[in-house]
């Protein structure tokens, strides 16, 4: 052999070795949306290249796609007697690749064999029973948002018919309903508030305990929903965990303020296709806090997992869990002059030294959730389902104050809460044809609790608010019809059935929907039905004044929910929706005197007051929005929501509840640049404009004189705080090697910030002396007019090898 020839050979060999270690991959699996049986034969391409990559699936429906150079692209699948998918947003940036899981539906409609095309987006929800005001969240969005910081639940605060409590807090107001009426679900299944530092009845907190690494394709519900959904009127976040790589193993570790964590996925050995994912984070503040740098900080720690079992004649077997541990502990610093520790100055002035005491807030929020999950084919037109969780939650809120008058700390607040529930839901799915299905299912929840709140006074007294320890068992069952069989036309019948044994209620709720194809490029859908939603257990039990446990008399919220949606497609991934709903909610219980409570109206619900279902509400709004998905290495999303949210007592009109901000505008979008074949660097801005939070008049004579706050009861939510912009951005860098993958990202949270106002109250304002007279006290708007009040840096480095 030559040398020439020799040469050539291994100048061949090097090249292709270059282009080896600037590739990626993608693998997945192409089932039967109904059967979950494997498609072979299937053909999916590579959207987004210059030159477009295929492959065929296998005989178990597995394809692979190599030497695919990194960035993010979108796959089109297709096979001959099925509607055409496109899956988007696929990420590929190491040389691991990733795994997908895709299915697709059976065409329903053939005329004079010519398929009947339908109007499709990438994001719309998962859900077949779902026909508006539903979508689906994928991975990279999470990454991408500008002011995620990783959480899907700011994530989400970008979409239309959504608002923020502001702060620090990540709660999500949908349509004007309190953020406690958004029910988490994780695979399917109800969960408690899956948030660190969560508030005992509510449904957010600080930062999302699932690590975004874990996040699978997830379904976002904002109202009017199908009939397998209940005990909900304000939204649902299904959180889904995402599989594991089938064939390589794949680990990162991560760096940032929020935390440290490390990330692992692969194979197992038990079945063939089996899998495994995990994820454990560790607080960073916590950590400086622990090595004696800072003094005081929030200490949390989570760990999520998924692993995937599937079998050749028993179906697939999957069990997942989440969990989290959070103590953070605050103080607020109280001066007062110390007359015994003092000094003259230059000019012979007495200086006075100063006492500090310490007033504490301490949060304790822990929470296990573990649950398993079994898919079997019955035959070739059934599906069962069995689906497991159980989860646990212990809460201990305590708060403490100084008693001005003398300096001395006392007990503001003290709650323990401690909870488990099982929840157990068969559910089966039947194809009778390709144009009609029926599903139907059954929801058990058994709940324990054990749960007390005190109130302290400056005086040292205290009062018992809550107190209870028992039982309650939730039972719903569910039945959803689907024809497609109608030319263009999509209808779902359905009706869900609620048994609430702490109330001894029965409730049966109709649901319809249809959703109708006026071309390939736009759609017009409509929904409308029945919903209804437990409080926490605690609000029907109270303490009477023998501090006996009684159970209230009271009936679950109930809602009428109506929405209206057209869909157009502007461009291959251009897409334009305009929504319009109504929400009328009754049964809502009220207090029993003359005082502005009402339950919807409240963050939490834990009250003393006696109650009543006498109080209404009606939300109603439209909702734009257009959106690029991600292609030619850029994106963007703009969103407008003009809404009213109202509230009714006992009165014959109505009020501005204190949700109702009248309207939210978010801009955002990012730009990818491409530096070579394995360096990317990515800008990533999201402008926020809301309007102000309704609040109620504080009467500033009235609370000097009584020497506590009062306010004008009679104008509740009247007055209407300014109008809040709000600015975030994100830069991120990324360069792959052959072996593993770099990414630094900076996100800016809040880079810019007007007019956040977090309350206004009544401020006592001590005298030089320490002591306090009437007159000082002042009417304050926390954070009015502030600029940059707030920002948050977070520095991120992640390794994936």
């Amino acid at each position: 052999m030559s040398k020439e020839l020799i040469l050539t050979i291994l100048f061949g060999i090097y090249i292709c070795s270059l282009q080896a270690q600037n590739a990626g991959i993608i693998k997945g699996r192409v089932t039967d949306n109904n059967t979950k049986e494997p498609l072979i034969g299937a053909t999916v391409v590579l959207d987004g290249t210059t030159n477009s990559k295929g492959a065929i699936t296998d005989l178990n429906g597995n394809f692979e796609l190599p030497s695919i150079p990194y960035g993010t692209f979108s796959l089109k699948i297709k096979y001959i007697g099925y509607e055409d998918k496109e899956v988007n947003d696929v990420g590929v940036y190491d040389s691991k690749g990733v795994f997908i899981e895709i299915t697709v539906k059976k065409i329903s409609q053939v005329l004079d064999e010519v398929v009947v095309l339908a109007y499709q987006n990438p994001t719309e929800s998962t859900d077949q029973m779902t026909t508006v005001s539903a979508r689906s969240i994928s991975l990279e969005e999470t990454k991408r948002f500008a002011g995620s910081l990783g959480d899907p639940s700011r994530m989400a605060l970008s979409y239309s018919g959504v608002a923020t409590s502001g702060g620090d807090n990540n709660e999500i107001i949908i349509r004007g309903n309190s953020a406690k009426y958004l029910q988490w679900k994780l695979e399917g299944l109800e969960i408690p508030n899956p948030n660190h530092f969560g508030v005992y009845g509510s449904s957010g907190g600080l930062l999302n305990i699932l690590n975004t690494n874990n996040l699978g394709a997830s379904n976002f519900y904002l109202g009017a929903f199908p009939a397998h959904t209940g005990n909900v009127i304000g939204g649902v976040f299904d959180l889904s965990l995402r599989d594991g790589n089938t064939t390589n193993y794949k680990h990162s570790v991560e760096m940032s303020l929020i935390g440290l964590s490390a990330t692992s996925e692969g194979p197992l050995k038990l079945s063939k296709g089996a899998n495994y994912t995990i994820n454990y984070r560790y607080s960073t503040l916590g950590l400086i806090k622990n090595l004696g740098i800072a003094y005081q900080a929030p200490e949390y720690q989570d760990m999520t997992f998924k692993v995937n079992l599937p079998t050749m004649k028993s179906g697939k077997f999957t069990v997942y869990g989440m969990g989290g541990l959070g103590t953070n502990l605050e103080e607020d610093f109280f001066r007062k002059i110390d007359s015994t520790q003092f000094s003259l100055n230059m000019a012979g002035d007495t200086i006075y030294g100063f006492n500090e005491i310490a007033a504490e807030n301490l949060n304790k929020y822990n929470i296990g959730i573990i649950g398993f999950k079994h898919i079997i084919p019955l035959g070739e037109k059934s599906i069962l389902t069995n689906h497991i969780n159980y989860s646990a939650v212990f809460s201990a809120p305590r708060s403490s104050g100084v008693n001005k008058d003398n300096f001395t700390t006392y007990l503001k607040e003290e709650g323990r809460f401690t909870n488990s529930t099982f929840r157990y839901q068969p559910s089966l799915n039947t194809y009778f044809n390709n144009s009609n299905s029926i599903q139907t299912g059954i929801i058990l929840s058994f709940r324990s609790f054990n749960s007390s709140l005190i109130e302290g006074y400056p005086d040292f007294t205290t009062k018992t608010i809550l107190k209870s320890t028992d039982k309650s068992l939730l039972t719903q069952s569910y039945v959803s019809y689907q024809n497609t069989s109608i030319k263009k036309l999509k209808i779902v019948a359905g009706l869900h059935y609620t048994y609430f044994n702490l109330n001894n209620q029965h409730l049966l709720e109709p649901r319809l929907g249809f959703n109708y194809t006026l071309s390939d490029k736009s759609s017009l859908a409509f929904a409308s039905g029945m919903h209804s939603t437990t409080e926490s257990p605690e609000v029907y039990l109270f303490i009477d004044n023998s501090v006996n446990i009684q159970t209230r008399n009271l009936d679950m919220t109930r809602s009428w929910q109506t929405v209206i949606s057209y869909k157009r497609k502007l461009s291959e991934k251009l897409f334009f929706t305009a929504e319009v709903y109504s929400q009328y909610l009754f049964d809502v219980p009220i207090a029993a005197d003359s005082s502005n409570f009402s339950l919807i109206n409240e963050e939490v619900a834990f009250t003393d007051l006696k109650l009543i279902n006498k109080g209404k509400g009606l939300n109603y709004g439209l909702e734009l929005t257009l959106e690029k998905l991600f292609s030619q290495s850029y994106y963007f999303l703009a969103t407008v929501s003009l809404f009213q949210s109202e509230y009714k007592l006992m009165e014959p009109y109505y009020r501005k509840s204190k949700y109702g901000s009248s309207y939210v505008i978010n801009l955002l979008g990012g730009k990818e640049f491409k530096f070579k074949e394995n360096k990317f660097f990515n800008l990533n801005v999201r402008a926020n404009f809301s309007g102000g939070k309704p609040y109620t008049p504080v009467l500033l004579e009235e609370s000097i004189a009584a020497d506590a706050e009062v306010r004008d009861e009679k104008r509740a939510n009247f007055n209407q705080l300014p109008p809040y912009i709000g600015v975030d951005l994100s830069l991120s860098h990324k360069w792959i090697r052959p072996k593993k993958a770099h990414e630094v990202k900076l996100d800016v949270f809040r880079l810019f910030e007007q007019n956040y106002i977090d309350e206004i109250f009544v401020q006592e304002k001590l005298n030089y002396d320490g002591s306090i007279t009437p007159a000082t006290k002042q009417l304050v708007q926390y954070g009015e007019g502030q600029t940059n009040s707030t920002i948050l840096p977070v520095l991120y480095y992640k390794l994936t090898f």
